[in-house]
């Protein structure tokens, strides 16, 4: 399995995924080349900056979860049915 198959698989089974989940779960260290890989195979990835505190550091700091966005359609629809 590609690493690319991989990051996807653990978006799909868990939702999302950051930096440090792919680096300790998958033995994966560079994520946001595996999603640019995902977006130009033509999965719709999602970027999100939180801002999380570190404990280690005791600062503020910012990550980035990657997870997979909803197509447009579906979106409409259920934006839809919001108002039927």
């Amino acid at each position: 399995m590609t690493q690319n198959q991989r990051v996807l698989q653990y978006i799909q089974s868990h939702g999302a995924i950051t930096v440090a989940e792919s680096s300790t779960r998958l033995k994966i260290f560079h994520l946001p080349r595996r999603a640019k890989d995902l977006e130009e195979m033509g999965y719709p990835i999602k970027r999100e900056d939180l801002r999380v505190f570190s404990q280690t550091s005791n600062k503020w700091t910012t990550i980035t979860v990657y997870s997979l966005r909803k197509p447009k359609v579906k979106r409409k629809i259920e934006q839809l049915q919001l108002f039927s």
